[in-house]
């Protein structure tokens, strides 16, 4: 159910980095008169659901044709192959890692993301960060 309490909600993966073992950071700007703690109920409730309903396969499907889609915009230009076969040899350690890894994308499941889910994002794993403006101070 879309109940409008954000402006944006975002997901970034490979923070700090990606060539060891990393981070997936979830966040978003509330819409007034929503605040950060149910903004953040939101995520989470949103985190259980994957550990509990599968997801369609066609949204595996989808987020598979984005990552492709991307990558491959990635490399219509010489600057951008050369950025992306370079990059993956320097941090990932092989040039073909991107395809390699489009490959894996196909093959994931339903139940690979509810097992992933289960696993990772649990309450245990998180930490909260909340950004708030500071309370307006009357002028005298």
């Amino acid at each position: 159910m879309d109940k409008k309490l954000a402006v944006s909600a975002w997901a970034s993966n490979g923070v700090p980095g990606e060539r060891y073992p990393n981070l997936i950071v979830f966040g978003g700007s509330p819409r007034n008169p929503h605040g950060n703690r149910e903004l953040e109920g939101a995520i989470i409730s949103e985190l259980e659901k994957l550990a509990q309903e599968p997801v369609s396969p066609r949204e595996i499907e989808k987020v598979a044709n984005g990552l492709e889609s991307d990558f491959i915009r990635l490399l219509a230009s010489n600057e951008g192959l050369a950025s992306q076969l370079s990059y993956a040899e320097a941090v990932l350690g092989n040039w073909r890692e991107p395809f390699e890894f489009l490959e894996r994308a196909r093959k994931v499941t339903p139940e690979d993301v509810r097992r992933v889910a289960r696993e990772y994002f649990k309450r245990s794993n998180l930490t909260a960060a909340w950004l708030e403006r500071a309370a307006k101070k009357e002028k005298p």
